[in-house]
């Protein structure tokens, strides 16, 4: 199954939609070939727009289409993780269990927030590293109060740390369950082994976003554009028995959106046929 990211419904809107924009791309996702999406709150003023209203029009959108959502992104919760400041206030936001109610009234099994770069402000690495954990609880029985559960998505610089700690973590009491939202952009900007995580990762990864970049600052471009083990990626979450959406990272204009989507689709579709999929 090949799905797009919620970096469709950006390029197609800009950072500000809401369930009834998503409802109006979706017709649009579906004909380019497409089998599944991932919707998102991306600004925090956007949480007004999501109401049991509006979500019910946006699964008629997706029966009539027959996309799946793979994952419902919290993109804005990003920064009740991304200071000292934040890490000391333990529970998730109002925002944030709206977020997961409108999240569990879409249908996806797992609600993500993206941890991004953190600003220490003079907390130890230690002292960040438990208070996060202690407020990813939180989210998690958060999550599991509406039915569904909680995922990262790992960007370089987090106060969790890389794909090894997020694998570390799964040894503490209550996180075992955490699933992660496999960036293949972030995960390689952060210098991490793809194929190898992949392998390791499968069994814990909600849903992914196929994207290509070089070194530096990640850049959502799409596959074969950049430096990213993408193929080899897909291998081997294939060969771990990951059988999830593959769903493409690719930042454009609107103009560009078809044509940059569609081809991708099919480069996409030959790795996976190459990985044994059919």
């Amino acid at each position: 199954m090949i799905g797009v990211s919620p970096a469709y419904l950006v390029s197609l809107h800009g950072m500000s939609f809401g369930p009834a924009e998503i409802a109006a791309a979706l017709p649009g996702i579906r004909e380019a070939g497409f089998q599944a999406y991932q919707p998102e709150i991306f600004l925090r003023e956007d949480l007004e727009r999501w109401t049991d209203f509006s979500v019910a029009g946006l699964r008629e959108g997706q029966d009539a289409t027959a996309l799946a959502p793979s994952v419902f992104v919290g993109h804005f919760a990003h920064d009740e993780f991304g200071d000292a400041e934040a890490l000391r206030d333990g529970s998730p936001s109002e925002g944030a269990r709206h977020s997961m109610d409108m999240a569990a009234g879409v249908g996806v099994p797992v609600w993500a927030v993206p941890l991004m770069r953190f600003s220490a402000n003079g907390m130890s690495a230690n002292d960040a590293s438990g208070r996060v954990k202690a407020k990813l609880l939180r989210f998690v029985e958060a999550c599991a109060e509406r039915g569904i559960g909680l995922g990262l998505e790992l960007a370089r610089g987090n106060a969790l740390g890389g794909l090894g700690s997020f694998k570390a973590m799964l040894g503490e009491p209550g996180l075992g369950g955490v699933k992660l939202v496999f960036d293949t952009g972030h995960a390689f900007v952060a210098g991490e082994d793809l194929p190898g995580m992949a392998m390791a990762l499968a069994g814990n990864i909600a849903a992914t976003h196929i994207c290509d970049t070089g070194p530096g600052e990640k850049r959502s471009l799409a596959p074969g554009r950049g430096q990213v083990p993408i193929g080899s990626a897909i291998r081997a979450l294939r060969a771990a028995g990951w059988e999830g959406s593959l769903d493409l990272e690719i930042s454009c204009s609107p103009d560009e959106l078809l044509p940059e989507y569609s081809a991708a689709r099919e480069g996409l579709e030959a790795m996976d046929r190459v990985s044994g999929r059919r």
